[in-house]
């Protein structure tokens, strides 16, 4: 009976320690992604933050399971991030941006380090700010990282839509909207699911409609790797059009 009781005792504390550690899966796989970007293995690193990605949506979907939310977990799942969608998007665009035609200066590549700024800058908002439940305020950090990587994975392994010149300056550009993005005061709304009410879900079920479309029609223009950037450009806009849409009705 004591056997029992030690076996059951410790089997839930290792079930309530599960969300974190995938949170320490996800923090790893942003290093290892950080280690594959700075040998010149772009693909690989931006598929590991991909991967990593899966287990940042599944240690708080456990979480909240298993109801093992806790204040530590709050904190690391931040830590991680920083990590998996702060430092490892802005090495994997920098040496992205290094493999292009130096148009301006070698020194504009530098300008990564917004992305990890801004991202920290987000995560501590995020964390001290208690009304970000049903909307996010600012861009989340795995949306703007997987903006990039999906744009990184594109450039690797497809023909380029535009010249290597006009790439480069494109990009450049993206950091510092997407940078703004992540603190700026837009709300952005959540897909979380708290009923499957049409009208208090309408937005929701209208961006995984069109967002099905365009996974759809990306097998037939052969851009499939870059579907999840438009498909984040589509949820910017979306949020964009219900912020005037909000303010309009007040």
């Amino acid at each position: 009976m004591f056997v029992y009781f030690c076996v059951k005792q410790a089997s839930y504390i290792m079930l309530k320690q599960l969300p974190n550690f995938f949170t320490l899966i996800n923090l790893s796989l942003g290093f290892f992604s950080i280690l594959l970007s700075s040998m010149g293995f772009l693909t690989q690193g931006a598929i590991l933050i991909l991967v990593a990605s899966v287990f940042d949506f599944l240690d708080g979907f456990l979480a909240k399971k298993l109801n093992a939310s806790s204040e530590l977990g709050k904190q690391l799942d931040s830590l991680a991030d920083m990590v998996t969608f702060g430092v490892s998007p802005a090495i994997l665009v920098y040496f992205l941006l290094a493999s292009l035609p130096q148009i301006i200066s070698p020194y504009s590549n530098y300008i990564v380090v917004l992305i990890p700024i801004f991202s920290a800058l987000r995560l501590a908002k995020f964390n001290i700010d208690e009304n970000q439940t049903n909307n996010f305020i600012g861009l989340p950090t795995p949306a703007n990282a997987l903006f990039f990587v999906s744009i990184v994975l594109f450039l690797e392994n497809s023909e380029p839509l535009l010249s290597k010149e006009v790439t480069y300056k494109a990009l450049l550009f993206l950091i510092l909207v997407f940078s703004y993005l992540l603190t700026s005061k837009v709300s952005f709304f959540s897909l979380k699911f708290t009923d499957f009410n049409w009208k208090t879900n309408q937005l929701r079920y209208v961006f995984l409609g069109l967002s099905l479309n365009l996974l759809f029609w990306s097998f037939f223009l052969n851009i499939q790797v870059l579907t999840l950037s438009i498909i984040i450009l589509l949820y910017i806009i979306l949020s964009l059009l219900n912020n005037i849409k909000i303010k309009n009705e007040i």
